[in-house]
């Protein structure tokens, strides 16, 4: 067994000979040989031990055992103990999530104190089966059905080339013993009725099914492969962004308006989306749309989904609604959204010049009402549009401008005491409030870029 994982070593590149190596050891047999296959083959190895005391005397016992172990086999050993279940009421997680928290979080700190680079954990093939048949039974992609990796980041699993008869072989040919949890035997949980209840009957059926599932997942890990590469081009070409970072927003999407095309794209959408918590049902509807339904809205965790007639938005959602600001005649600047507004009162003789910039709106001051206000607009909101003559709907105005639907739903407005539109800001002023030749003093906005 020892040449066997050598070589699986070698061929995906799991250690160096020159490089230490910390293994987590928790007394069981798969742990145990891991480590004696290490040492035999002259790896530097290290070990740690988690107790997470869920067992009484027996989570003792297992410790006891792996001092014991190491100490005979000269391995350097490192023992932490956790409050497990105190952490998982506090964090309102399973027992089974905390002690998978408290170990990688401390793997990773021993790691970095002790600056060991690789963990070698103790995943056998037996165990590969079990994860492709739990990942098939609760619903899963490709990813899912691949499996265990041999080398996962600074993760290795060095006995995935051999099953669990094979290592219990190997232990009883050099005397070695093990602990066993008790845990391990119960059928309370999912992986142990796989592992005591199927498995052995899918063996009735394939006496080979251990090796015929590996076998599987490994053609599906090469298949992933290319699934990933082709998936980048797909996502890529659907991206309207600058670029695209998980997690950056906003983010871009092109619309898809051929049902057909849309039904293909369908893992592609759910490949960008599901990291952003969208669920399949939700990808479903949403390329579900027809071309005239825009300004539909999804929304998931902390991000929401917008779409419009050509393009869709993935932007996270504001903690809390736009707050009305109020301006008053003394005001010299303003600041909502992370935008800023600044405020010149000007001599109408001084200043000649009539900006047309959108992002500036010049103002007949002796024709406001003091306070001013800032405000998201609302349905029914009408204005004049300078140029125009009557009002107009500020959302048929939109319209006419091409906004976008979220672009129409974050739109601020000005407005003066009596509730009067000035300015769809960062678009156009009302013509009512327009600078004229008797103007006196211009009420000069500027919106910061």
């Amino acid at each position: 067994m020892e040449s066997k994982i050598q070589t699986f070593i070698k061929l995906h590149n799991l250690l160096e000979q020159d490089k230490p190596v910390l293994a987590g050891i928790s007394g069981g047999a798969d742990s145990v040989a891991l480590a004696l296959v290490l040492k035999q083959l002259g790896y530097a190895l290290t070990a740690v031990h988690c107790n997470f005391h869920l067992r009484g005397e027996e989570s003792d016992r297992d410790e006891q055992f792996v001092r014991d172990f190491c100490q005979q086999q000269e391995i350097p050993l490192y023992v932490k103990d956790f409050q497990t279940e105190e952490y998982a009421k506090e964090k309102k997680i399973s027992i089974e999530m905390a002690a998978r928290e408290l170990r990688y979080a401390y793997f990773h700190e021993l790691m970095k104190s002790t600056k060991i680079s690789v963990l070698a954990v103790a995943h056998h093939q037996n165990d590969q089966a079990e994860t492709l048949l739990i990942n098939l039974i609760r619903g899963t992609g490709i990813h899912g059905l691949r499996g265990m990796l041999p080398k996962n980041g600074e993760i290795v699993r060095p006995l995935l080339c051999v099953t669990r008869e094979e290592i219990l072989d190997y232990l009883a040919e050099k005397g070695q013993e093990f602990v066993t949890d008790s845990t391990n035997l119960s059928t309370d949980y999912t992986r142990n009725k796989i592992r005591l209840e199927l498995l052995p009957y899918l063996k009735t059926l394939n006496p080979s099914i251990i090796s015929t599932l590996n076998h599987t997942a490994l053609n599906l890990s090469e298949a992933e492969n290319l699934y990933n590469r082709q998936m980048r081009t797909e996502i890529q070409n659907l991206i309207l962004s600058d670029s695209y970072t998980l997690g950056e927003t906003p983010l871009l999407l092109k619309r898809l308006d051929n049902p057909m095309k849309s039904a293909e794209m369908k893992p592609v959408w759910h490949e960008i989306l599901f990291p952003y918590g969208f669920t399949e049902t939700q990808v479903e509807n949403i390329l579900s749309l027809n071309v005239t339904d825009c300004g539909k809205a999804f929304y998931a965790n902390n991000w929401e989904l917008m779409v419009d007639r050509e393009e869709v938005i993935l932007r996270k959602r504001k903690e809390k609604d736009f707050e009305d600001i109020l301006i008053y005649d003394t005001d010299v600047y303003a600041t909502f959204l992370e935008v800023k507004v600044n405020i010149d009162i000007l001599q109408r003789k001084y200043y000649p010049v009539i900006e047309k910039e959108s992002r500036v709106a010049l103002l007949d001051y002796d024709k406001l009402t003091f306070p001013l206000q800032i405000r998201k607009v609302q349905a029914g909101d009408k204005f004049v549009p300078l140029g125009m003559k009557g009002k107009k709907l500020i959302s048929d105005f939109l319209t006419d401008q091409k906004a976008k639907s979220w672009e129409k739903k974050d739109q601020l407005i000005l407005c003066d005491a009596q509730g009067e539109i000035l300015w769809v800001i960062g678009r156009r002023i009302s013509g009512k409030y327009a600078i004229s030749d008797k103007t006196q003093k211009i009420y000069r906005m500027e919106l910061e870029e």
